[in-house]
């Protein structure tokens, strides 16, 4: 019976570290897919709504990182600020089981999701969050702002507990009404392209550093196809 129950712990044992095992290995199938969809795209196309469109329904889908919402924040050199320009996500819980319903059961790759975002919701999306991004302006200059330390530094910044950070304007937080979210810079060259804010305000899944660095890294061809398609737009 001793013997019995040792190898009885073992065999569970081993059974849960391959079912831990098949699980992880699925899921770098899917990333690994999931990467290259998103790659094709970025290195090919040279149309800028095309990659914003794709960016975002990156960070927001299921099938990417899956975000619950995205807020992209454009640097206009000229006028030394950054912003607002797209947003993607839902506004409130019903609209979110709406959208997630629809997707599974259209079961879209990703360059999929990212057409149909484009022909369908990319007009209907920036109306819909028209008054967040119309007031998501930060001058460069303003150099004390998290916004622009994050770009400036060139780093990911995840903020928690925003409502009462020191670093955070009060106004800022409660424009994007969460109190949790990651800043995510995008550079090019020493180039500052822009920012994507995500959170999830829907849902409250804790954003972890295995978030941070997948957004980290998929930042990088992001932000060279931004400036790429804009560079095209004014040839």
């Amino acid at each position: 019976a001793p013997v019995f129950s040792l190898v009885h712990g073992e065999y569970q044992r081993q059974k849960t570290q391959i079912q831990s095992l098949v699980s992880f290995l699925d899921n770098k199938t899917l990333e690994i897919r999931f990467l290259h969809e998103l790659g094709f795209v970025l290195q090919s196309s040279v149309d800028l709504e095309e990659v914003l469109s794709v960016a975002l329904t990156a960070i927001t889908a299921g099938k990417g990182f899956g975000m619950n919402r995205a807020f992209l924040l454009m640097t206009d050199r000229d006028a030394g600020l950054l912003k607002g320009y797209l947003a993607i996500g839902p506004r409130n819980l019903e609209e979110a089981n709406q959208t997630w319903n629809e997707i599974s059961q259209k079961d879209m790759d990703l360059q999929t999701l990212a057409q149909s975002f484009r022909q369908n919701k990319l007009s209907t999306e920036r109306a819909k969050f028209h008054d967040i991004l119309e007031q998501l302006v930060i001058p460069l200059s303003h150099t004390d702002h998290i916004v622009v330390k994050a770009l400036d530094g060139k780093y990911p910044v995840l903020v928690e507990d925003a409502f009462h950070h020191p670093d955070v304007d009060p106004h800022f937080a409660s424009l994007l009404g969460v109190d949790t979210f990651l800043l995510m810079p995008l550079v090019s060259r020493n180039r500052r392209i822009g920012m994507i804010i995500a959170d999830n305000c829907i849902t409250h899944r804790h954003i972890t550093d295995e978030d941070m660095h997948s957004l980290e890294t998929f930042s990088f061809p992001v932000a060279f196809a931004i400036e790429r398609a804009t560079l095209y737009d004014r040839l």
